[in-house]
């Protein structure tokens, strides 16, 4: 198994693309509320990413 973290990277990245795919086929989307809303979990999910990677590199730059 994967270290813990590179699993919540995969994890996130995945759930990420997934929701991406839903916005561009449209499937499952009857209306703009939903649209918002899934958009929304793609940002949520971006900044999640973001946090990480902040943090990753605060460690990184720490450990100089």
């Amino acid at each position: 198994m994967r270290d813990i973290l590179s699993e919540i990277l995969h994890r996130i990245k995945t759930a990420k693309q997934q929701t991406v795919e839903t916005v561009a086929t449209g499937q499952s989307i009857d209306d703009f509320a939903k649209y918002q809303r899934i958009v929304g979990e793609i940002m949520g999910l971006e900044r999640a990413l973001l946090i990480i990677d902040t943090i990753l590199t605060e460690n990184d730059e720490e450990d100089l």
